[in-house]
């Protein structure tokens, strides 16, 4: 129940106030890491947008559409309706975004090896590991 108001004799009620947190099953079932597979629901400038479990969209952006071609190119390769797999990057439940990657579901091009996390100015070696913070 979300209101009553007893001068007009009304109650409001909501359905969607019942249900949990689609953002929250979502990450139940795909934690980050985890691939599905999404049908492209739009296109943008910045990226693709993919249709998921639960009636809630992810984002793919175009740095991580590839691992060898710029993003603005290769994002002429999908058009809307194509079924897509790609990897859980991250979940943000507050702000109701799902990050993915295409490229992440792929052997990378540095040793067949997915990307690794890791901040601006970080130094690594070749194997991908800490030098120094």
């Amino acid at each position: 129940m979300l209101e009553v108001d007893p001068v007009k004799r009304r109650i409001s009620l909501g359905l969607k106030q019942t249900m949990r947190n689609p953002w929250e099953v979502f990450v139940e079932k795909h934690p980050p890491g985890s691939v599905v597979e999404g049908e492209v629901k739009n296109k943008t400038e910045f990226g693709l947008f993919l249709g998921l479990d639960g009636d809630v969209d992810g984002m793919v952006h175009l740095s991580d559409l590839d691992w060898k071609r710029p993003g603005e190119q290769v994002i002429d390769d999908f058009k809307k309706g194509d079924k897509v797999r790609a990897q859980v990057l991250d979940v943000d439940i507050e702000k109701e975004r799902i990050s993915l990657g295409v490229n992440s579901s792929k052997r990378s091009v540095c040793g067949g090896r997915r990307r690794q996390e890791g901040r601006r100015g970080d130094v690594r070696d070749h194997r991908g590991e800490g030098v120094r913070p």
